[in-house]
């Protein structure tokens, strides 16, 4: 039976890790976060989103994700009706054009215009 040991690093690449964390500011911004949420009289419900938020990952909230997919449906639906509209103007323009006749005001409200 073999048994499975882990890397474990040592002083010098967990020391050389430490520094790339400084020099790219993580822990500063990690650490403000930290004090942020410990300064807060009233403790979020979920802190790890309170600490994503002040990380710069701000996810959109349910009912903000809900109401932009309401939002997009919509947008597609008015674009289908929107196509379907210009096609019918379409058929319509090359009936006229083909036959000469003028287009009158009564035709326009037919079509939504």
């Amino acid at each position: 039976m073999t048994c499975f040991i882990p890397d474990i690093p040592n002083e010098k690449s967990k020391q050389a890790f430490r520094q790339y964390l400084e020099r790219s500011g993580v822990v500063d911004r990690i650490t403000s976060a930290l004090v942020m949420l410990f300064s807060l009289e009233e403790r979020p419900d979920d802190p790890l989103d309170f600490i994503r938020r002040n990380l710069g990952d701000p996810r959109p909230e349910v009912a903000e994700y809900e109401a932009a997919l309401k939002s997009l449906e919509d947008a597609r639906l008015e674009a289908e009706q929107l196509k379907i509209n210009v096609d019918q103007l379409k058929r319509r323009l090359a009936k006229f054009e083909g036959s000469g006749e003028e287009v009158d005001g009564s035709e326009e409200e037919k079509c939504g215009l």
